[in-house]
């Protein structure tokens, strides 16, 4: 699947499509790095140890790129999607890494362990970056760890249809 991704890759002399050089643009990439002697591609990356791992270190290090986002959703363990979006915001960010494979870039999204208001439904939710917080990601490379490590913001919940109960658990 290819998705709209925002890069950096100007100040590199790249392909990017910014509104002027130096700025980050709009690029279409393919979601995962392919795995050579598996058919399947690997789509996120763990943000607390991904600089650990050789397939994602030098991306991060020099080809980071966020992923535009309204909202992203998560399936829960009654296979019922379940939205979040950041209050307040039309659009956020999801943090990313790319790489070049063949003759097409590939990116990853990272992900962070699920705060309080993603845990409920899973795990693990994207390092988000809210839009301010974009360039600093893309552009500049003393920042990485701290992205890394800062975690992500809390976010609202949407649930089209919740199963719910007259009796609680104390009840039975």
């Amino acid at each position: 699947m290819e998705a709209p991704v925002l890069t950096g890759r100007s100040l590199q002399g790249g392909k990017n499509r910014g509104p002027a050089e130096g700025s980050p643009g709009m690029e279409r990439m393919r979601w995962g790095f392919p795995v050579p002697e598996k058919k399947s591609r690997i789509i996120n990356a763990r943000a607390e140890t991904a600089l650990e791992k050789r397939i994602f270190r030098d991306s991060l290090l020099h080809r980071r790129c966020a992923v535009p986002a309204r909202h992203y959703y998560e399936w829960n363990r009654e296979r019922e999607r379940v939205t979040f979006s950041l209050p307040g915001a039309e659009e956020f960010y999801l943090a990313g890494c790319y790489q070049r494979y063949g003759d097409e870039d590939c990116f990853v999204i990272l992900t962070v362990p699920a705060n309080a208001s993603v845990e409920s439904v899973h795990d693990r939710m994207p390092l988000i970056l809210k839009k301010e917080e974009a360039p600093d990601w893309l552009l500049e490379d003393s920042l990485t760890g701290y992205f890394l490590s800062k975690g992500s913001p809390l976010l609202e919940k949407h649930q089209e249809y919740q199963q719910q109960t007259l009796f609680s658990q104390e009840d039975f």
